[in-house]
This record gives C-alpha cells, sequence and structure tokens, in this order.
C-alpha cells in the first residue's frame, strides 16, 4: 500500500505529473503475476490518465473515502493480462 502525494499539502500536481509514471512503472516491474498494489491519492484526475497512458497496469477497484476534508481515492490496481 502507498500514500500517493496528493499534490496539495505535500508535492504538487506538477510533481505528482512525473511521479505517478514512474511508481506505476516500478509497480508493475516488482508486482508478482495475480498480485495487487493498493494506491491512495487526492489527485484523482493525473492518477487516472497516468494509469490510461500506462500499458502496465489497469485499476480493478476506486473506493472514495472522506479524510480530513478531502475525498481521496483508494485504487486497487493489478498488472494487465498479455
Amino acid at each position: 500500500m502507498a500514500n500517493l502525494p496528493f499534490g496539495r499539502r505535500v508535492g504538487s500536481h506538477r510533481v505528482n505529473a512525473d511521479l505517478y509514471p514512474a511508481a506505476l512503472r516500478e509497480i508493475a516491474r516488482v508486482l508478482p503475476g495475480g498480485g495487487r498494489a493498493v494506491l491512495l491519492t487526492d489527485d484523482k484526475r493525473h492518477f487516472r490518465e497516468t494509469v490510461q497512458r500506462t500499458p502496465l497496469v489497469r485499476v480493478i477497484k476506486e473506493v472514495v473515502l472522506a479524510r480530513g476534508g478531502l475525498h481521496p481515492s483508494v485504487y486497487v490496481i493489478t498488472k494487465r493480462g498479455r
């Protein structure tokens, strides 16, 4: 599980634009077949766009939370089938 920077209190949307693709590539590299990763972020637009551009992973579940006045999402991702 990873609590990714939201781009509000920590980090920025600009930094996330570089961080999220790198994080997803690394997750795809180390995730075993059938494995899942759980990620938390409020920078939903950047995260969703990054997943769409990353052919290695896909979102299998999203859950929206209420946390500190924000509404981040928890994403469960897995490797795309070949």
